[in-house]
């Protein structure tokens, strides 16, 4: 285990503010989107809802679109990409409605 000095850590760079003020943004932002969609859910539905955030990512991403054509990527990326995909897809069906993803109701006699 190696042995840091006082010495040490005054050679490393200071700290952004500005990188540290948006990191909080990010966190506070993350935190509260589950708060926000459990009460989006309720009168608009949960595909609404899911097809909102979605309009909303894809218009984020067009601010973006020239710089990801400069990026080029490979058979291997392509693969991680469409898992990704994939997964967010499986998310949409954790949002059905309750009778698509848990047993059916007892039947009384």
């Amino acid at each position: 285990m190696p042995h840091f000095t006082q010495r040490s850590f005054m050679n490393q760079p200071k700290t952004d503010p500005i990188g540290i003020l948006f990191l909080l943004i990010a966190m506070l932002t993350w935190a509260s989107s589950f708060i926000a969609l459990k009460s989006a859910i309720g009168p608009l539905g949960p595909m609404s809802v899911v097809f909102g955030r979605m309009v909303i990512a894809s218009l984020c991403f067009v601010y973006f679109i020239k710089q990801f054509r400069a990026l080029s990527f490979t058979r291997h990326d392509i693969k991680y990409i469409l898992l990704l995909t994939l997964l967010s897809l499986v998310f949409i069906l954790f949002l059905k409605p309750k009778h698509f993803n848990s047993p059916p109701p007892l039947k009384r006699e």
